[in-house]
């Protein structure tokens, strides 16, 4: 007797199967039925299954992005990715940290254990960030959570030959991104690790400073930034002036409180909350526009 791979007899497990093929020969009517109800079954279930492009999946992962504007990428690794590892590697369930160094910026990539609850992570990593000492003129670290969510994200370098860095910058805030917010899809430009003018402020306490705006063209409006601040939040505060004529300097008092274009008054023109302070050491002031001269004037202030 021939015996099946599954030790029963051949012969038994041949009568078996012409026994089923003899019971759905003869009730043909039971196979149609059965089918149907599998199929209607199976519509039912696939009209009840939702569907979603992006499932929301917690990926284990976190990105600092930290930029260093016209650092060469052997600068940018010794003033910034090497102390960003050193700390960011002692956070608890780091299973790997990857770093990149290149022109003007550092990327960390921090891999953490499948299953770590990356709410209580990320305020771990933020502190580890706020008391790492960045040299001047580095920007202030972005911690990205990395999520399904960036796939609809894009990263781009910009590059433009024959123009430095603060030319670049200028390109890219007043061409470059104006032009991509138009595009169809494009919800919004984050432009990081752009340059901007610095100023060395002596003495020891913040000081009312005078700042001149002369137009090279009719401008329709100017932001500053980086001379105002909040009194209570201690923020950054922007002052944008109006309605700018070419060859016509307006001259932001911060000493005397006035805004004068001309010896006239032009303060229904300007939005600001503060008037121009600088503080003591590095102060980094940027101008929206590449067709205005800003000059600073201001007396240092020792308590």
């Amino acid at each position: 007797m021939d015996i099946s791979p599954l030790g029963v007899p051949q012969f038994y497990v041949e009568q078996k199967g012409k026994h089923m093929t003899k019971f759905f020969v003869k009730k043909p009517y039971f196979v149609l039925v059965a089918v149907i109800i599998i199929l209607i079954i199976g519509g039912v279930s696939l009209g009840n299954m939702s569907t979603d492009l992006m499932p929301n999946m917690e990926v284990p992962y976190l990105m600092v992005i930290t930029t260093e504007p016209g650092a060469s990428p052997n600068k940018v690794e010794r003033d910034i990715t090497e102390p960003m590892e050193s700390t960011l590697g002692t956070v608890s369930g780091v299973e790997k940290v990857i770093s990149n160094s290149a022109n003007n910026y550092s990327m960390i990539m921090l891999q953490f254990a499948d299953g770590t609850n990356m709410d209580s992570t990320l305020v771990r990593v933020s502190q580890k960030i706020e008391i790492i000492d960045l040299p001047d003129g580095c920007g202030k670290p972005n911690l990205m959570e990395v999520s399904m969510d960036m796939m609809a994200t894009m990263y781009a370098g910009i590059d433009y030959k024959g123009k430095d860095i603060k030319e670049l910058s200028d390109f890219t805030t007043n061409t470059l991104k104006p032009y991509l917010e138009r595009q169809e899809g494009v919800a919004s430009i984050t432009p990081m690790g752009l340059t901007t003018d610095s100023i060395e402020v002596e003495g020891n306490d913040s000081t009312p400073c005078i700042v001149e705006v002369t137009a090279s063209a009719n401008l329709a409006s100017v932001e500053l930034t980086g001379m105002a601040y909040n009194q209570v939040s201690g923020e950054t505060e922007s002052i944008i002036i109006k309605n700018l004529k070419a060859g016509k300097k307006v001259v932001i008092n911060g000493e005397d409180c006035t805004v004068l274009q001309e010896g006239v008054n032009k303060f229904a023109d300007t939005e600001m909350w503060e008037f121009p302070v600088l503080k003591p050491g590095k102060n980094m002031v940027s101008c929206s526009s590449d067709k205005c001269t800003v000059t600073m004037k201001y007396k240092p202030k020792y308590v």
